[in-house]
């Protein structure tokens, strides 16, 4: 970027980004104004070419040019252009000039500026020079979730509900086949198990870019897959459906299969047998050629491993991104529903098993507009935990919008449910999620709905509404979080139209409440200079400081924490899966059905929610008590400064005790082989396997359990510094 003068001697940045920028926002209002650049070239005096190269940002438009095309436009639209590219930013970040929130983060700069050249006199005492540099950087905190036009839409729920498919036509991501009455989703779909890893949507030119599993995970993966083998294979011939069949995931055993060109194809022989199955059959030529060898089972099951891996050819399969050629003469979405199956089930040779997959469409999702970068994730399915750090990494992050999916006759379902207790249990209080429980019905069971008189529904309609009640009951009410709607959406005979406008009209509130959190945030800074001299209003915030400085000494130290970080841990190890704890063994604790370092993380955030909620609630319903009468509106700046000061330390600590779960864990036991390996050699053996890895995991624990002492310890020293800095605001008295 380099800076001239312009024909006003005022100094214009003439970077190339800002001249696209500004080509960008004169195109968009001229076609608001219903003109063409031919005739805006008219009424300036001047070729199209010019007004094409402008708009393109080829060409820089000085300060009176800029105002010779404004007023050729001459719409407000147009006017709020020079006004905004007048404005000069040093409190706050530049937001572009089409941001819709542009004149309130004027009004947020101004104001900053105010504050601190207040903060500059010189009889400004100490404690209200905190409060101003608090403030300041909580505008600017604030400011910086409004700036952020991107969100994230997540899609949460069991195996075969029916999410990737409602996502497919809400998206929309659907192709017509013919002879069908209905398009046919682009994903693949089916009752289940279909989709291989988690997939994100996006806008870009249609694309699909993989994030690949490192070799270490392929391998854990093959060795599940040889494991199952042969334990199929093992005792009296085939055996049927057993634990063993969940030693991997069908998607995954798939995908390896197709890999290795093991793949179980339809079909019997002629005499009426099935058609043998491939990998069976390899594993049992490895099994008779290692035990004539007179090789132990190991040895067998690393052979078959080999074996496998060998033919995957994993070393070629370096690809990590395909693009669709509009050249080529294949339809966009067909090509993309083709190429995307290929990837899902291994079935491209290019490209390795998935970790993650990115599929790029060159059109906006969600919002018509295109006013925010809508991402749709489709999670992997619940299968048969909720405690998965996959899913919870987005409960309570920022710019994102839940979609939890049920079927219709259990909904809100079990899932949804146990995610949203275990999201107030760890502290997330029900203003900061906000989404969608969405059920997703299937043939007719909306009317088959019976009233409270036990008379059935009359149409789909009084159906959904009556399911609405009993929904909001459990979300609403039972568990607290309100800000979540109740849609119903049936992907084989509903128009997406209005819930698509559902989704849209989250994403609009959800930054509807940043918008606001910045204007009250302005006003109280407003506020607080305005009080800066009123004798009675300085009177009434050191009231309050009296009576803060007594919560403070009677809340300094907090009670002792009983709560130990591994209970979420081992709660888990006693529910799930025995296969799912041989997953996580071979894995060192890293599967995604039972991730030790995500319940150590998660457990940690518990010891801190358990001592630090209580705190500040009691802190919030003082401040409610002392503003009560009429008067002592004059402290309200200041307490609810100091009460978001405790809610940002209680967040910060649980954030910091959730790193240090994970951390400890990382550091500490999945570095202990010994243990790992232990748990590993007692798969097998036969019943009480859990109990066994139960009693393993407490001798651990009970011998190596500094994770607490660190918690705790961590917990009361922030909490110190929380209170330090809340008096730290307050005038003397």
């Amino acid at each position: 970027m380099h800076l001239e003068m312009n024909e006003d001697d005022t100094v214009v940045e003439s970077d190339a980004a800002q001249d696209r920028e500004l080509g960008k926002e004169l195109a968009r209002v001229r076609e608001l104004a219903g003109l063409t650049q031919a005739e805006l070239a008219g009424r300036l005096g001047m070729s199209q070419s010019v007004v094409s190269r402008t708009e393109y940002g080829e060409r820089r438009l000085k300060n009176t040019k800029l105002r010779e095309f404004v007023e050729a436009i001459g719409t407000a639209e147009a006017r709020a252009i020079e006004t905004r590219r007048s404005r000069e930013w040093s409190a706050l970040e530049r937001p572009t000039l089409s941001h819709p929130d542009h004149d309130l983060f004027w009004k947020a700069e101004t104001v900053l500026r105010e504050v601190r050249t207040l903060l500059n006199q010189p009889d400004i005492t100490q404690a209200f020079a905190r409060r101003i540099e608090a403030l300041d950087k909580e505008v600017k905190t604030a400011a910086g979730d409004l700036l952020k036009r991107e969100c994230s839409m997540v899609f949460i729920g069991k195996v075969g509900v029916g999410k990737t498919s409602a996502i497919c036509h809400i998206a929309p991501l659907v192709v017509s086949e013919p002879g069908s009455p209905r398009p046919s989703p682009v994903l693949d779909v089916g009752a289940g198990r279909t989709t291989l890893c988690e997939v994100h949507i996006r806008t870009g030119p249609t694309s699909i870019v993989i994030e690949p599993c490192t070799e270490d995970e392929i391998r854990a993966h093959v060795a599940d897959f040889a494991d199952k083998l042969l334990y199929a294979i093992s005792g009296d011939g085939e055996r049927g459906t057993s634990q063993d069949d969940q030693i991997m995931s069908r998607e995954v055993e798939r995908a390896v299969r197709n890999m290795a060109d093991l793949r179980r194809l339809g079909g019997h022989r002629a005499e009426g047998a099935k058609t043998p199955d491939p990998a069976k059959e390899l594993a049992r030529q490895i099994l008779a050629e290692e035990q004539g060898r007179d090789k132990g089972d190991q040895d067998v099951a690393l052979r078959l491993q080999s074996e496998i891996l060998s033919r995957m050819r994993t070393g070629r399969r370096q690809r990590r991104d395909v693009r669709w050629d509009e050249g080529a003469g294949a339809d966009r979405l067909e090509w993309l529903s083709s190429e995307f199956h290929r990837i899902n089930i291994g079935e491209n040779p290019e490209f390795t098993i998935p970790r993650r997959i990115h599929v790029f469409v060159d059109e906006p999702l969600i919002t018509p507009d295109g006013d925010v970068e809508v991402r749709i994730v489709d999670t992997k399915g619940i299968d048969e935990t909720v405690a998965r750090a996959d899913l919870e990494k987005h409960i309570g992050a920022s710019h994102t919008v839940l979609v939890l999916c049920s079927g219709f006759n259990d909904a809100p379902g079990t899932e949804a449910t146990n995610l949203l207790r275990r999201a107030s249990e760890a502290g997330i209080g029900g203003d900061r999620l906000q989404g969608l429980v969405l059920g997703l019905p299937k043939f007719n069971e909306a009317l088959q709905m019976r009233d409270d008189a036990g008379e059935p529904v009359g149409s789909i309609e009084e159906g959904y509404d009556l399911k609405t009640s009993v929904v909001e009951e459990t979300v609403h009410q039972s568990l607290g979080f309100r800000k979540f709607t109740v849609r119903f959406f049936n992907s084989h005979e509903d128009d997406a139209v209005g819930l698509r406008r559902d989704l849209s009209e989250r994403v609009h509130m959800m930054f509807d409440g940043y918008r606001k959190e910045v204007d009250e945030l302005v006003e109280a800074a407003r506020e607080l200079i305005e009080n800066y001299e009123d004798k009675q209003a300085q009177e009434v915030v050191r009231q309050a400081a009296v009576l803060v400085r007594s919560w403070i000494k009677n809340n300094m130290d907090l009670s002792s924490v009983e709560r130990e970080a591994e209970r979420s841990l081992l709660d888990e190890v006693e529910n799930v899966h025995p296969a799912s704890i041989h997953a996580t063994m071979r894995r060192k604790g890293g599967w995604h059905n039972l991730d030790y370092g995500h319940h150590l993380a998660y457990g940690a955030k518990l010891v801190v929610s358990s001592v630090l909620r209580t705190r500040v609630r009691s802190f919030a319903e003082f401040c409610d008590m002392f503003l009560e009468p009429e008067g002592h509106h004059h402290a309200r700046v200041l307490l609810h400064q100091a009460r978001r000061a405790l809610e940002r330390t209680s967040e910060t600590v649980t954030e910091q005790a959730q790193l240090l779960g994970k951390t400890w864990f990382h550091n500490g036991l999945e570095k202990d082989d010994r243990f790992w390996d232990e748990g590993m050699c007692r798969w097998g053996g036969g019943e009480g396997y859990v109990k066994d890895i139960l009693s393993m995991n407490r001798s651990w624990f009970s011998k190596k359990g500094e994770l607490n002492e660190k918690v705790r310890a961590m917990v009361g020293r922030e909490w110190m510094h929380a209170m330090k800095d809340v008096e730290g605001m307050l005038e003397s008295e």
